[in-house]
């Protein structure tokens, strides 16, 4: 209970959050994790992925309010001013254009 006392407290005094990976141990802050999941304004990267993969958004039962690049394009409103949640699964593409980022600022300064 005192751990997930302290995500909750955590959680709380932050606006922003963002979830890598799989939340692999049901018992870290279930309930509070669960609670945050549900309150927050969940963005994935890929709603097909976190339906099949992610078990943060499947366990809890979160809503999924939109894919990062419908937010990004603007598709979506912008909800700064609410808790929001960033759930990445980690696709390639993230991976690519970050290395690409990378690089075009590498040989920039060269």
């Amino acid at each position: 209970m005192a751990t997930a006392r302290r995500f909750q407290d955590f959680f709380h005094r932050r606006k922003k959050a963002n979830a890598v990976g799989e939340k692999v141990d049901r018992d870290f802050a279930a309930a509070s994790h669960d609670e945050a999941m549900q309150n927050g304004v969940v963005f994935i990267d890929s709603r097909e992925g976190a339906m099949r993969e992610s078990g943060d958004v499947i366990l809890s039962g979160a809503k999924i309010y939109a894919e990062l690049g419908e937010a990004l394009a603007g598709k979506v409103p912008s909800r700064a001013s609410e808790t929001t949640i960033f759930k990445s699964l980690g696709m390639a593409v993230e991976d690519i254009a970050t290395a690409l980022l990378a690089y075009r600022a590498a040989t920039a300064t060269q």
